[in-house]
């Protein structure tokens, strides 16, 4: 695993070696958590699985191993995957990962095939942030039911409206179009100060374990995201 995980969640910043568990950070786990569930969705997705069954199998995972692991037993496997130990780390996961078969058994979810518009779009409602790992420059969206979101990136405030595609890229992103309508004030996480209302981007983003993690990205494949972003409130 090592840190090809780490590139499957999509972060533009490269993983770097720690020297003990200990020196392992919450982000650190956050993003190789991240990788996990992607990587377990687009095996299912390479398996020709329907979408709701591959979340619900995925899902299930990642709460086996939320149970399961304790905060040590992941600094550990987040180290020895940041060194190349390999081995080290699946001696960490291993006695866990023997109990996900159990995950296989869950019934076929309700609704048999394709994913909704509206549970595509409704995973995106609620606020999310990410802090800068370099410098501790937050970022929070917040994106409402009604179509309209509002982005803090550092001191910069500007209230947006979106729209979300119906359903996933064959990458797993969903293309996500942000219209600034009004910039409030503020210098941002790049340190630029700047009226940006008007302006429309195309974005990416990419939903982590339980819809409960986020990647947001430039383009449909390249890593050149940032995250992942947690959701701070319910969805």
């Amino acid at each position: 695993m090592a840190a090809a995980l780490f590139a499957l969640a999509g972060c533009a910043s490269s993983p770097v070696a720690v020297d003990s568990p200990q020196s392992v950070t919450q982000f650190d786990i956050d993003r190789y958590q991240f990788g996990m569930d992607r990587d377990c969705r687009d095996e299912g997705a390479k398996r020709g699985e329907a979408p709701p069954t591959v979340d619900a199998f995925c899902n299930c995972v990642y709460l086996t191993l939320q149970r399961n692991l304790s905060q040590s037993d992941w600094r550990r496997a987040v180290y020895f995957s940041l060194n190349g130990r390999e081995r080290d780390e699946y001696q960490v996961l291993a006695p866990v990962m023997s109990t996900v078969g159990a995950c296989r058994a869950l019934p076929p979810p309700p609704g048999g095939g394709s994913l909704s518009s509206e549970s595509v779009a409704s995973s995106l409602v609620g606020n999310w942030q990410w802090v800068r790992p370099t410098d501790e420059c937050r970022e929070v969206y917040t994106f409402r039911g009604d179509g309209t979101a509002r982005v803090e990136s550092g001191n910069e405030r500007t209230e947006n409206t979106y729209v979300l595609a119906d359903k996933p890229e064959p990458s797993g992103r969903v293309k996500l179009t942000l219209t600034t309508t009004k910039y409030l004030s503020g210098r941002n996480c790049e340190g630029l100060v700047q009226d940006v209302t008007g302006r429309t981007l195309s974005l990416y983003v990419l939903f982590g374990p339980e819809n409960r993690m986020l990647a947001v990205c430039k383009s449909v494949a390249d890593l050149d995201c940032i995250g992942p972003l947690k959701r701070s409130d319910a969805p």
